[in-house]
């Protein structure tokens, strides 16, 4: 049988992980996890059958050890799910045989330009994948690495709730992610429900709300006597809540506007990871016209420029006639046919 192993040295990137598993399986690979030791409650929901190892990577020694193992199990490919970043540099520094061969998922293709440490990496890792089809389109001709790519769309059937009685006949549009400013622009729907104020629209925050700059957002929801209009989690939210709201949603709003720190960014370099759960569940996201016209941009999407515009569209239907229809076999064809390329 052959042999990969899939890496996460971080706690974060977790979502990319079940949908390259699911390629590989069914592919033929025996697939090696190796991750971090604090993101052990997410993989385990993710029941596959996988060689899980568990590493606390806050210690060099667990970088050697992962090293150890990649030689003993005589691995001979090897993804990591993020490719970029201050461990997993450590991790390349490292001397591996010549015969294995790394992949890396890359969640910020600006890095190959600006980081030195990116460059590090790269002297082992000449095989990239990108998360859509416009990051890949931007990197043809730039770069001197081999890029492809994959929606990371495909989740494990968790023991979803119906969520019917909450869901009344209010309209649901979720904003999942940590709560940071510096991702979405909060203030901008603080001041479109001034104006827009209907009691059966209902904004999800599907995020701790007790971490980052979750406080501030909550206070500033309280502060304009708001919270009628929002659902929001104090605490880590499982994934089977987490996708019971997701499956639910109406649309998704990414709130990445012009102004948002690194909006030019997400245009070419890299995602919201609410453009792949758009697939997953078929739900529109209502995004700013930044976005619009983009080659590449496969998702169902609406576009608005201001607030007004915005306010009509939910007024609306929002269902979007999408050409873009996602296919687990071209996923899984594209993904291996990189991995297995001479």
């Amino acid at each position: 049988m052959k042999k990969i192993a899939l890496i996460e040295f971080n706690t974060f990137h977790t979502e990319c992980l079940y949908s390259q598993i699911l390629f590989l399986q069914e592919a033929g690979y025996q697939v090696t996890l190796i991750c971090n030791n604090r993101v052990r409650d997410i993989i385990s929901d993710f029941n596959l059958n996988t060689d899980t190892h568990y590493f606390d990577f806050s210690k060099f020694s667990s970088l050697i050890r992962a090293r150890s193992l990649l030689i003993r199990q005589k691995i001979d490919r090897a993804v990591l799910n993020t490719a970029q970043g201050n461990i997993p540099l450590k991790f390349m520094m490292l001397p591996f045989p010549r015969k294995i061969r790394f992949f890396g998922v890359i969640h910020n293709t600006g890095k190959l330009e600006s980081s030195f440490g990116q460059k590090l990496i790269s002297r082992k890792i000449r095989s990239y994948f990108v998360l859509s089809r416009y990051q890949y389109l931007h990197t043809l001709g730039r770069y001197k690495y081999s890029f492809s790519y994959f929606n990371p769309s495909f989740f494990s059937d968790y023991n979803l709730d119906n969520l019917t009685e909450l869901k009344d006949d209010k309209l649901w549009v979720a904003i999942p992610g940590a709560l940071e400013y510096k991702r979405r622009d909060y203030n901008f729907l603080f001041d479109f429900l001034k104006e827009y104020n209907d009691d059966k629209l209902n904004f999800i925050l599907l995020g701790n709300s007790s971490k980052n700059e979750g406080p501030d957002i909550i206070n500033k929801i309280k502060k304009y006597k708001l919270e009628r209009n929002f659902t929001y989690f104090d605490k880590f939210i499982p994934n089977s809540i987490f996708h019971s709201y997701l499956r639910k949603a109406d649309c998704l709003l990414p709130l990445i506007h012009p102004e948002t720190e690194g909006a030019d960014s997400y245009t070419k370099n890299k995602i919201s990871g609410m453009f792949p759960l758009s697939l997953t569940y078929n739900v529109s996201l209502l995004c700013h016209e930044i976005f619009r016209g983009i080659e590449g941009f496969d998702y169902p999407a609406l576009f608005y420029n201001d607030k007004n515009e915005l306010g009509n569209i939910l007024k609306k239907s929002l269902e979007v006639e999408h050409t873009f229809k996602l296919s687990f076999e071209e996923e899984k064809n594209r993904f291996i046919q990189f991995i297995e390329r001479t």
